[in-house]
């Protein structure tokens, strides 16, 4: 086990060598506010979860996840670890209330419930909070760990030299298929911002409300308003800067500003935030895709939104006209 990120002294493991992690490819504001962190080690849905922390199983709440075609329920673990308290949701529980859970112990299944779009992949969302509110204002700032960042940094592709990618399929269902760069292991696809290499995690599609950086070294400077590229394309400009990340919106507005429109037209919903810029295509081959996510893995760090049967393929992204 490896730690990943660091949360109020609490430290988050995930397997050496099998997990994707994503610390802003998601719709929700506790992702925004780099407070939350979805982790995975497996590709299908109904697998075991693994705990990312030691600690004693306080409490489990089930609740109603709304219509749709998955599962009705959803569930909030809670672990107390050390003097800290972490929410895991999205998993169906396998451990009891006051059970005591050690780094890498099952303690769940991942389920698939109506919160999930139908591109999301199994995964466990992760906060580390304060008391034993499950608000997620209580919970503190999850920065990646020095271990993880020297990871990223060994295997990252700079997609910042390149107009198109080409891929390998990993794993194929119907509903999404996760694949890596040809050219080598990659754990991350990353750009150069301002000389500043930087990794890009995000949800990319017509309607990409943000785009998340995580910086791989610490004293890397990015100044707000910096023209963030990708794949021969302008993703969006810099609006927020902490010490690890940088959040890019689509359009020069201020960040404060922009937060409280999307948290009030989101909120845990599943409408999309308009654009106010030129929107993105993405094109694997020649076929327009929905949704481009990207990822953090050790398998696969790119994951389409679709069934690709083909072994190899071309990904390209264009400005929609």
């Amino acid at each position: 086990m490896i730690v990943i990120a660091k949360a109020g002294g609490c430290e988050i493991y995930a397997p050496s060598d099998t997990w994707f992690v994503s610390f802003f490819s998601s719709p929700y504001p506790p992702h925004v506010m780099s407070r939350a962190l979805d982790l995975s080690t497996s590709f299908e849905f109904g697998d075991e979860a693994l705990s990312p922390v030691e600690g004693i199983v306080e409490k489990i709440v089930r609740f109603d996840a709304g219509p749709g075609p998955y599962s009705k329920y959803d569930y909030v673990l809670l672990l107390r670890s050390g003097t800290r308290w972490v929410k895991i949701m999205h998993v169906e529980p396998r451990v009891a209330v006051n059970e005591k859970v050690f780094v890498g112990d099952p303690i769940g299944r991942y389920i698939r419930t109506n919160f999930f779009d139908r591109h999301h992949a199994p995964h466990m969302h992760i906060e580390v909070l304060r008391d034993r509110s499950l608000r997620p204002s209580r919970a503190f700032v999850i920065e990646p760990s020095p271990e993880f960042l020297e990871l990223m940094s060994k295997r990252c592709v700079d997609a910042s030299k390149c107009s198109s990618m080409k891929l390998r399929t990993v794993y194929a269902c119907d509903e999404y298929t996760f694949l890596e760069p040809v050219e080598m292991e990659a754990t991350c696809l990353a750009t150069n911002v301002k000389d500043t290499m930087c990794v890009v995690n995000a949800m990319i599609s017509r309607a990409t409300p943000y785009v998340g950086l995580i910086k791989l070294r610490e004293e890397g400077k990015i100044k707000p308003g910096a023209v963030v590229r990708f794949l021969g394309v302008c993703l969006g400009y810099v609006a927020k800067i902490r010490q690890c990340y940088a959040i890019v919106l689509p359009t020069r507005v201020r960040y404060d500003e922009w937060f409280w429109n999307y948290v009030s037209l989101r909120n845990m919903a599943r409408n999309p935030v308009p654009c106010t810029t030129k929107s993105i295509d993405v094109y694997v081959d020649t076929c327009l895709r929905e949704v481009l996510e990207l990822l953090i893995s050790m398998n696969a760090c790119v994951k389409i939104d679709e069934c690709i049967e083909d072994s190899y393929v071309n990904l390209v992204l264009r400005e929609a006209v």
